[in-house]
């Protein structure tokens, strides 16, 4: 069976990262006169072998938990296998006359790694205090003041969502903001989401939203009335962006389908310095 390129350098990665570990691969032995086991502790998504003379079978479609392995005399190999919750464990494998075991159960611990990077806990802080509170208030008026910019919006149903001004002060970032309604009905607010977005939404492995939870709300809207804007702010705890994250804050309509969400990039965040 051909082995697809995209694998083959999958495995060549793993095993890369294997050898600078400083202890030194396990090694399961088989060979051509017996099946030997070896149980994982989750279903096996994807296993692969290096070596023409090593086979490993497991049932690719009910998720088996364990594969068989055997071996033909020839130089060693090595196995490297990816469970359902994507976890990576990887083996030096030989052939050997006398097998010293015909079973194998690996435990979690044994992972070299992970398929993809661990899911970020949500970005949040502790409540301020009453004087934190008089800070932000204060603060969020002089900013609303200052000139507009337009680092980001969107527009849907004559409605306008627009980010103003992202600008990070000590331990926060204040979010400025503002929703317009030009259409001939009142807009009510259900909820406003803020969160930090990486990859593409219809490529699900390189897609990840950890939500950022608000540490004070100053003027936040309920309802923007026919005709009106409304600017707001939203503090948050700082959080800076790497590589292709985003910034995207998303405003509900309360019973209603007109939802909007815009997306901030960060090459365009402003950072602006307050005397």
């Amino acid at each position: 069976m051909k082995t697809p390129i995209c694998t083959g350098i999958l495995m060549l990665t793993f095993l890369a990262h294997a050898q600078t570990q400083t202890e030194v691969l396990d090694t399961l032995y088989g060979n051509d006169k017996k099946v030997v086991a070896v149980f994982f502790p989750a279903p096996i998504r994807q296993a692969i072998v290096g070596g023409e003379h090593f086979t490993f079978n497991y049932n690719r479609e009910s998720g088996q938990y364990f594969g068989l392995l055997q071996a033909l005399p020839g130089p060693p190999g090595n196995l490297l296998a990816i469970t359902t919750k994507g976890n990576v464990y990887t083996y030096i494998i030989k052939y050997t006359e006398s097998l010293p075991r015909l079973n194998y159960f690996l435990d979690k611990k044994e992972r070299i790694g992970r398929e993809k990077p661990e899911v970020k806990k949500p970005v949040s802080a502790s409540r301020p205090d009453s004087l934190t509170k008089v800070y932000y208030t204060k603060f969020s008026r002089f900013l609303v003041k200052q000139k507009s910019e337009r680092l980001a919006m969107k527009r849907k149903n004559k409605l306008a969502l627009k980010i103003h001004k992202l600008l990070y002060e000590n331990d926060e970032m204040f979010l400025v903001m503002a929703l317009i309604n030009k259409s001939r009905i009142d807009y009510e607010v259900d909820a406003v989401r803020i969160a930090s977005v990486v990859g593409n939404k219809k490529r699900k492995s390189s897609y990840q939203e950890v939500p950022i939870q608000p540490i004070f709300s100053w003027q936040a809207p309920t309802i923007i009335q026919k005709g009106a804007i409304k600017k707001f702010v939203f503090v948050l705890p700082k959080y800076v962006f790497t590589g292709n994250e985003r910034l995207r804050v998303s405003v509900e309509e309360r019973n209603g389908s007109r939802s909007m969400q815009v997306t901030l990039r960060h090459p365009h965040i402003s950072l602006l310095t307050i005397p």
